[in-house]
């Protein structure tokens, strides 16, 4: 039986079919998708895929779980993204924390790592240098694929920074972690120290939402995660102006830059990096057809500043 609209009253969902039904109701007129939120919500609970709660109908919920899944459906109630609730998330092959220190990534970005993969295939020993890493998604999940690359990721914020280095440490990945403003600082500290072969890739899912664009932002996204992710100046541009003639310092020739961003402005981020000398520049859309990617290869000299990733995490 269901209480007050978001809670749940627990003593009558004995079973895993009851408690989809009582979770379902109460987040009616809540969330966009009641039964699909109802499920991710037991489903982060007992541990098991969404898919298999069906077949685990007539099985019974102890009272802890029971209890958990109650608190959890009344943060959701509240407001609260799924995946801040339950602090975990799965992504490209590795399990992630997330918390309102960082963005909580989307599935199209798992698609950035599916290309950056694509871009590097067949080279031995890749140099990877991830942009404005956030939780460290990106860098994580291709070291986790590539565990021959040397991947180093950049962040400004020093809480998710922090929980970059977090997530590396509980997943035994090693990434070099790097603190630098990549709109104030010289390229070269972006660095510990350089590299003369330079880099292979660089991958950024850098802030792109502008100003006077609010409105494009969901309620929760907007309400419980963090600005500095989500918006940059210059009409949504100014981070990607910036990695690309970054890039160009960095990237040995040969090398890639590819960026997921707005789909509005992908076709001006392709005319920065042709600018930039950049060739073989191509947006390619996500899985739902809408173009969120750009991707060239650096074919001028570079690479010089980048002589090493033995990187560190900086002041």
């Amino acid at each position: 039986m269901t209480g007050n609209r978001g809670t749940i009253t627990g003593a009558d969902t004995r079973t895993v079919a009851r408690c989809r039904v009582e979770v379902r109701e109460a987040l009616q007129g809540v969330v966009a998708s009641p039964a699909r939120m109802a499920d991710w919500i037991i489903a982060s609970v007992t541990s098991t895929g969404t898919a298999e709660l069906i077949a685990r109908g007539d099985e019974t919920l102890d009272s802890r779980m029971r209890s958990r899944i109650g608190r959890r459906t009344a943060y959701v109630a509240r407001g609260w993204p799924l995946q801040y609730v339950t602090r975990t998330m799965p992504f490209h092959g590795v399990r992630l924390t997330v918390d309102g220190r960082v963005l909580i990534p989307r599935p199209e970005t798992e698609q950035l790592v599916e290309r950056s993969l694509e871009l590097i295939r067949g080279k031995s020993s890749p140099v990877v240098m991830d942009v404005c890493s956030g939780s460290g998604s990106i860098a994580l999940a291709l070291k986790m694929a590539r565990s021959d690359a040397q991947v180093c990721g950049v962040e400004l914020s020093q809480a998710a920074l922090a929980a970059a280095v977090e997530n590396a440490a509980r997943l035994g990945l090693h990434v070099d972690w790097v603190r630098a403003d990549v709109l104030v600082d010289d390229v070269s500290t972006w660095l510990a120290k350089p590299k003369p072969a330079g880099v292979d890739l660089v991958v950024s899912n850098p802030p792109y939402i502008a100003a006077g664009e609010e409105n494009e932002v969901a309620g929760d996204v907007y309400a419980f995660e963090p600005h500095a992710a989500l918006f940059a100046g210059d009409g949504g541009l100014g981070f990607y102006d910036r990695i690309v003639r970054a890039a160009a310092a960095l990237l040995t020739p040969g090398g890639w830059l590819t960026f997921e961003g707005h789909e509005d402005r992908m076709d001006r981020v392709k005319d920065l990096m042709r600018a930039a000398g950049f060739t073989e520049v191509v947006v390619a859309a996500d899985g739902a057809g809408r173009p969120r990617f750009a991707e060239g290869k650096w074919a001028g000299s570079g690479g010089g500043e980048c002589e090493s990733v033995d990187l560190a995490v900086r002041p």
